[in-house]
């Protein structure tokens, strides 16, 4: 299993991708500097290239994918 988010510093979005073996259901909640939580989705799954942080204002963010019983933590920056 393999986790990136790329870039880590993006103005206008980031891509996101949990490789699997097998694609199963994956949840992305995410946080902003003050621990608020600003986004939350089971509406993705791993081995799909997910666009993220359209929407989002300037700041640091941390972002939790839960998958197969395992949590994968990153975090990013909208500049």
């Amino acid at each position: 299993d393999s986790f990136t988010a790329s870039p880590t510093f993006f103005y206008e979005h980031t891509n996101l991708k949990a490789s699997t073996a097998n694609t199963v259901p994956l949840s992305i909640k995410a946080t902003d500097c003050r621990g608020m939580q600003v986004y939350n989705s089971n509406a993705h799954s791993t081995n799909e290239l997910i666009s993220f942080g359209q929407d989002l204002a300037p700041g640091l963010y941390v972002l939790h994918f839960v998958y197969q019983n395992k949590v994968e933590t990153v975090k990013v920056v909208k500049q």
